[in-house]
């Protein structure tokens, strides 16, 4: 389990410090917030300085987006898609998007979906 909630802000900083994490985990699961349409300049900061060939090349990755809307970031989620699928990751079907709203029915079985593939996906 990463901590990224270092004392560090300095983003640089703060990706040194995944590195090793990184380099040993087998599995990773990326929940990534909508932002501008996309996601967190963050997230590829990282992928990019995990070196090449990449660190996260032939390793599971589980993507999970999730937005205010209806759309639970899936223009974002796809964009990681596909670059991670560039530097050799192996990207978990289906990538799941989660919403943050008010309806309770839609956002159990969301919740329920989630685990399950969670679940399958850490086997």
């Amino acid at each position: 389990e990463l901590d990224v909630n270092k004392e560090s802000t300095n983003p640089v900083e703060i990706i040194e410090n995944l590195k090793h994490p990184v380099y040993k985990a087998v599995k990773f699961v990326f929940i990534m917030p909508e932002f501008n349409g996309s996601f967190p300049a963050q997230f590829k900061a990282l992928v990019d300085n995990l070196g090449w060939p990449n660190r996260l090349k032939d390793k599971d990755v589980f993507l999970i987006g999730y937005s205010g809307g209806f759309s639970g970031n899936v223009i974002g989620t796809s964009h990681m898609k596909h670059i991670l699928e560039y530097v050799g990751a192996k990207v978990s079907r289906p990538v799941h998007y989660t919403y943050n709203g008010n309806d309770e029915q839609i956002y159990n079985k969301e919740s329920q979906l989630l685990r399950e593939s969670i679940n399958k996906f850490k086997k």
